[in-house]
């Protein structure tokens, strides 16, 4: 799935959200997902020291867009729905 997401312009960072969004992580990844959810920010900030792009995408897809611009989450599923592999899928 990673290879397809880059060879199609997915961005690593929207990378990291599908794969734990659609359960293509396999058991470490998806604890890190969990945890870093879930994490206050003394945590979080630990977590960030080992793995940057995973909290970074975790606060990006939690953040709500300001108003006239699409939400990370929007963004992803926009730019999924045009291959039929994944349409509606997120």
């Amino acid at each position: 799935m990673e290879t397809f997401l880059k060879q199609n312009g997915f961005t690593d960072l929207e990378i990291i959200i599908i794969r734990w969004q659609l359960n293509d992580f396999g058991h470490f990844y998806k604890a890190l997902m969990e945890a870093v959810s879930c994490a206050d920010a003394k945590n979080t900030e630990r977590i960030r020291r080992g793995f940057p792009d995973h909290v970074k995408a975790m606060e990006k897809f939690r953040t709500i867009a300001p108003d006239g611009e699409l939400d990370f989450y929007v963004e992803i599923a926009e730019k999924l729905d045009k291959f039929p592999k994944f349409a509606g899928r997120f």
